[in-house]
């Protein structure tokens, strides 16, 4: 009986001094269209290994420095801009590269040096992939290569060729 109370007080030590650990307040800040948001409807947030936050909106994309905030927006004539202001999914590679999903345009990876997007697929679709599909969500795999969801199906990205390719789920 003298061990299970040793061991009861033990425990009920550690739970009280990890409970006084605990911050008894904790502050948040948030950041809205007031702030130099784009929009007010955000859909993914990211914050990259530079510690850069990522803020993807229904009405482009916000870069957050913890001051300052850049803004990406479609620019028509502009083809390293992306593609549709609609903002749907964020992520980033083991590389540090940003992939971007909009609702217009498929998938577009950021060019950190030259401040622009290079857009999958380059051209009007492959592999059945419409140029103008709607990516809900991007995630990758051990091999480097981008998983894309999409209504119609799932879609894996090699970056080193750009080549899309469907994936068959009937199998």
């Amino acid at each position: 009986m003298p061990v299970r109370r040793y061991i009861l007080f033990i425990c009920f030590v550690h739970i009280a001094v990890a409970a006084a650990a605990q911050p008894s307040h904790i502050n948040f800040t948030s950041l809205t269209s007031r702030d130099g948001l784009l929009s007010n409807s955000v859909n993914a947030i990211l914050k990259d290994r530079y510690g850069l936050l990522w803020i993807a909106t229904d009405d482009g994309l916000n870069k957050f420095d913890g001051t300052n905030f850049t803004v990406y927006r479609h620019q028509a004539g502009d083809s390293s801009s992306l593609r549709a202001n609609e903002i749907l999914a964020l992520y980033e590679d083991p590389r540090g590269n940003l992939w971007v999903a909009t609702s217009g345009g498929a998938i577009s990876q950021y060019d950190r040096r030259k401040d622009k997007f290079i857009h999958f697929p380059a051209g009007a679709g492959g592999d059945g992939f419409l140029s103008n599909a709607v990516v809900r969500s991007i995630c990758g795999d051990r091999d480097g290569k981008i998983w894309m969801a999409q209504f119609e199906s799932p879609y894996v990205l090699d970056p080193a060729t750009g080549r899309i390719v469907k994936m068959d789920l009937t199998r």
